[in-house]
């Protein structure tokens, strides 16, 4: 008797958690009806990088939250990955990186040209908006090998303008950096006295 006694104890806890389940799962068919969708509407858009390294570089802060008129040297980092870096992903252009490649750069081979005259194009493009948008800008220098954009002076309080220009990855300080040997001498060719 005791044996019947269980097993219709067992039926019962199997037979309540099957007929709640299949309670909540007739109820969340038939759910509410009151439920429509509606059209989106979207207020902005934000465009990024598409490159790699344009999606690696970050701007300066403190250089564009400046206010004064100085002028400074910046370092504009375009939207195209320099030629010493660009391991393919464009479409019709194939890889100049040497690591990629195993060939030194030479900036005469059909890749490289070909990858020259897009990143032209992208700088092209730049400076363009660039006149049109900031006064009193001078570019100085042209770094599509090894960095992917250019160098420029003008006055301080206009480069928070150029980090929202097209093809802009990032808009950082053009300073010299040393390195510091006073807590090693790693970098010393002449570490002194032993």
């Amino acid at each position: 008797m005791a044996r019947r006694a269980r097993w219709r104890m067992l039926a019962a806890l199997v037979a309540v958690p099957l007929g709640l389940q299949s309670a909540v799962s007739a109820d969340a068919v038939t759910g509410p009806k009151t439920w429509t969708a509606g059209a989106i509407q979207s207020d902005s858009t934000f465009e990024a990088a598409k490159s790699v390294t344009g999606r690696l570089a970050e701007s300066d802060p403190a250089l564009l939250a400046r206010t004064d008129g100085a002028l400074v040297s910046v370092g504009v980092k375009l939207d195209y990955d320099a030629s010493a870096s660009y391991a393919g992903g464009v479409e019709g252009l194939r890889a100049t990186s040497p690591k990629v490649t195993g060939r030194k750069l030479t900036g005469h081979s059909a890749e490289e040209v070909a990858y020259d005259a897009y990143a032209g194009k992208v700088e092209g493009e730049f400076l363009n908006d660039l006149q049109a948008k900031v006064a009193n800008v001078s570019v100085t220098r042209s770094l599509r090998t090894v960095y992917g954009g250019v160098i420029l002076t003008l006055p301080a309080n206009e480069a928070k303008q150029l980090a929202a220009l097209k093809n802009v990855a990032a808009v950082q300080a053009d300073t010299l950096n040393l390195p510091q040997t006073d807590s090693s001498t790693a970098f010393n060719p002449n570490p002194g006295p032993k």
